[in-house]
């Protein structure tokens, strides 16, 4: 599996990794909002 040469699954596992970070970002610091 090449993610490199497949800019649409490259794009899902980054756009999950963002949304992993957000997400304990948030929890980690409710204060934010």
């Amino acid at each position: 599996m090449n993610l490199a040469q497949n800019p649409t699954e490259k794009r899902k596992v980054l756009f999950y990794t963002l949304g992993l970070f957000v997400m304990y970002k948030l929890s980690s610091n409710p204060k934010i909002l």
